[in-house]
């Protein structure tokens, strides 16, 4: 089982390796995973369509979508859609003359640690924070001759301050610094920086080094900054362990993936962070071990080695079985504004459900519905074409109310006609609406039925589908799998959202005859594994991206058993080095 230290260098979608005991991976006599000291790989890290494997001795092998250049192999293109492009076909990292101790890359860019805490990037300029452009007026680094190896930039974070641990995100990136404190620099949307606006960073002089904030995750109760033990920058969040092993997380919430109970980003303005900021309530007595926070849906291994997700359960990818659209929203009415027709082509008259009303057997609201074909921006008399009723909130996951907003009435809308919506969603599965009194995260949100004891060990997130992998080598993923990132020879379009369909029903991952995983990872619609035996295999969908690192995978759905089976012994691993020693 992997150890979480001062080392450990979380990363969107990261898998680090570092293995406790000694020996070649194997398994114990009661089947769990022992470890894989052996192996010549340190981590294996995914991203939207991009995936890097690093070995121990610092080579760094990435495959995937390389246009930005973020290979650093002055390439700029896609790599691994060639039948050349495997061993020596695939070329290593330029990095230079130093010790590499962690090394990935994004969508955007990529970055490297060196022994001693120094830190460089390369890739697109604009995101990874290189600061000072001087008269260059490329976009990348990476992109000509002499730009890569011992003339890679060093990001400057501060004076006196090295890095320990890394995690990039698709266009941020934030470091754990030696005094246990984060700063976090690139894009800014939706206050994923945690610095109170939303500002971007390090893409115009003089943003980085001391003029960069610390990230303020309040204060502890000796009234120092808190000290950060891990951090994940994902797709446009960031969450942070603290040194109490508990959870804070900033940046976009729109589907309650913060874990606050609301749909109110964090980050993005004054005083919402520092102690403002709360702890994601675990429940009773947790705490978090490790925490996954790609897309729009969270993954955290608790100290009691179980797992809770929560946020966008639209594939089922939160694996409860109740079919909500999303979990972790106590408060309902959300409330926006529609400004113009346009933007609301079909108007819904409905009549809100009160908490708890029924008006059908399950909860369900009669919705006359109606098209504005004066498009004056109201729902007038005489446009109401029928009406339907729709019974049980699975059968529209997003009740509405809709009430018209004359011209001028709204500042949103300016002279615009708008729509005032509000928005509730039924989060326990019963089909009524709350009042906004119940938790729904907490002792409230269970966690994940694995039909086994076994500790969770590893986690891999995708868009919308997210895979486990447990001490016994049990591997199962779940949610969407309309693209086979399931890995089960099926490609069913979801798995995951109803009672009967939860990890414990799910088929496991078959990887070969004698093989399992050691660790996972996942992108957009696809996952990888690092095997036992130092393969790496990897299925779901290429999407004309090279992701499944076999070129006669690209463009198309490996793992979903059509025209035949294409995991297990089948499934061809990704081929990095002409031989196994490195």
């Amino acid at each position: 089982m992997r150890l979480l230290n001062s080392i450990l260098l979380m990363s969107g979608l990261v898998a680090l390796l570092t293995a406790c005991g000694s020996g070649s991976s194997s398994k114990s006599s009661d089947g769990s995973l022992t470890g894989f000291a052996n192996s010549q790989y340190s981590h294996l890290t995914a991203t939207a369509y991009t995936v890097c494997a690093q070995t121990k001795t610092g080579i760094l092998k990435c495959w995937g979508d390389g246009s930005s250049y973020n290979f650093a192999n002055e390439i700029g293109d896609l790599m691994g859609d060639d039948v050349e492009e495997v061993g020596d076909g695939i070329p290593a990292a330029q990095l230079g003359d130093g010790n590499v101790e962690y090394a990935m890359a994004g969508p955007s860019f990529g970055c490297a640690i060196y022994e001693g805490g120094e830190l460089k990037c390369w890739g697109n300029k604009s995101k990874f924070g290189m600061d000072d452009f001087t008269d260059d007026t490329s976009v990348y680094v990476g992109d000509k001759p002499g730009e890569l190896d011992n003339n890679l930039p060093v990001i400057n974070l501060g004076d006196d301050f090295t890095v320990k641990a890394l995690s990039m995100g698709d266009e941020h990136a934030c470091a754990i610094l030696s005094n246990d404190r984060l700063k976090c620099w690139g894009s800014n949307g939706y206050g994923r920086l945690g610095l109170g606006d939303t500002d971007s960073r390090g893409n115009n002089a003089g943003e980085l080094g001391n003029n960069l904030p610390f990230v303020d995750l309040g204060t502890n109760a000796s009234d120092e900054p808190y000290k950060v033990k891990s951090v994940y920058a994902g797709y446009d969040r960031t969450c942070a362990i603290l040194e109490n092993d508990q959870l804070k997380c900033w940046g976009k919430n729109n589907r309650a993936q913060a874990g606050y109970g609301d749909f109110n980003d964090r980050g993005d303005e004054p005083d919402e962070m520092g102690n403002n900021l709360p702890f994601v309530d675990l429940g009773t007595g947790r705490s978090a071990k490790q925490v996954f926070a790609y897309y729009v849906h969270t993954c955290v291994i608790l100290d009691n080695d179980e797992l809770k997700c929560w946020g966008s359960n639209d594939q089922g990818e939160l694996g409860l079985g109740t079919g909500d659209d999303f979990v972790g929203n106590n408060l309902p009415n959300r409330r926006t504004t529609e400004c113009g027709f346009n933007n609301l082509p079909m108007l819904y008259n409905e009549s809100q459900l009160a908490p708890g009303e029924q008006n059908c057997e399950f909860g369900g609201s009669a919705i006359p519905y109606g098209q504005d074909t004066s498009e004056n921006g109201l729902l007038e008399e005489g446009e109401v074409l029928d009406t339907f009723v729709f019974c049980h909130a699975h059968d529209m996951q997003r009740l509405y109310s809709i009430t018209d907003i004359a011209a001028n009435e709204s500042e949103e809308c300016g002279d615009q006609t708008g729509f005032e919506v509000v928005r509730d969603f039924d989060n326990d599965g019963d089909g009524l609406l709350g009042d906004g009194s119940q938790n729904f995260m907490g002792d409230a949100l269970p966690t994940i039925d694995f039909g086994s004891e076994s500790a969770v060990v590893d986690v891999a997130q995708g868009d919308d589908h997210t895979c486990a992998l447990l001490a016994d080598t049990t591997l199962k993923c779940w949610g969407d799998n309309g693209e086979a990132q399931h890995g089960i020879d099926s490609q069913e379009s979801e798995f995951g959202g109803a009672a009967n369909e939860i990890p414990a029903a799910q088929t496991e991952v078959d990887l070969g005859e004698g093989l399992y995983a050691v660790a996972i990872t996942g992108g957009y619609d696809f996952t990888c594994a690092l095997l036992n035996n130092d393969d790496i295999k990897c299925w779901g969908y290429d999407n004309d991206s090279a992701t499944l690192g076999v070129a006669e995978y690209l463009d198309e759905y490996i793992g979903n058993g059509d025209p035949q089976p294409e995991m297990g012994d089948a499934l061809k691993p990704v081929l990095l080095f002409e031989t196994d020693a490195q």
